[in-house]
Order: C-alpha cells, then structure tokens, then sequence
C-alpha cells in the first residue's frame, strides 16, 4: 500500500518543522551560531600565543568585556591549570566574549605581555 503524496508532505514539513524548533530552542550551546558564536575568533584564540602583547589581543578580538585587576572569575573556574608564578604576575585580566556564552580570558602582566589564556562557557 502506498501512501498518497500529500501524506509524505505533511509528514516531512512536520519533521522539519520540529526539527527546527529542537535546533533553535533545545539545542543552542555556548558555540552554537544561533547564539552568535564566530569561529575565526576561537581560530584566533588558537593561533595565540602566550607572550604576546596586549594590543595584538585587541587587534583580533576587539573591545574586550572585561578588564580586571583582579582574580578573574573565568580564570578562577580553571586555576588548577596554571602555574601559581603565572597567576602571581597578572596584574590585569582581559575578558572577550564570542556569542552569548563563551568567553576568552587573558592574563596580563606589568610589561602588558599576555602570561595565561583560558577559554571556555559560564
């Protein structure tokens, strides 16, 4: 038995339809592009290098949203990963967003030289 060709629609358009509603409701995480997430800047945050200055860290990513002088929170979640002499020669902590909900932290030092990178979601 087959089934008639408007019964195949319907069911296709309804597949699509909810298969819609799970990508832009259910399924959005911290690198989604429906939150605004932008790749070439995680490629950025790749190709970075530890030493670099502070101006090549606004030069790829822009106005940052943060800057601290302070234990910054993003980099507080994974302290564990860095040395404590690094985290003792920040003086500055600079913060970017990437979409809604992935950052990109940096620590910085006296002489405006990046000491510590970290990545990743609230």
């Amino acid at each position: 038995m087959q089934l008639p060709k408007s019964c195949l629609l319907l069911s296709a358009a309804t597949f699509l339809i909810v298969g819609y509603i799970a990508y832009v409701y259910v399924l959005p995480g911290a690198k989604s592009p429906l939150m605004g997430y932008d790749k070439s800047l995680q490629r950025a945050f790749d190709e970075f290098v530890v030493g670099e200055h502070k101006t090549r860290l606004l030069e790829l990513f822009g106005e940052p949203r943060s800057v601290e002088s302070y234990f910054s929170r993003e980099i507080a979640y994974r302290e564990s990963d860095f040395s404590a002499e690094d985290l003792s020669k920040c003086v500055e902590y600079v913060t970017f967003n990437n979409g809604g909900n992935w950052f990109y932290c940096f620590g910085i030092d006296e002489n405006g030289k990046t000491v510590l990178k970290a990545d990743g979601h609230s």
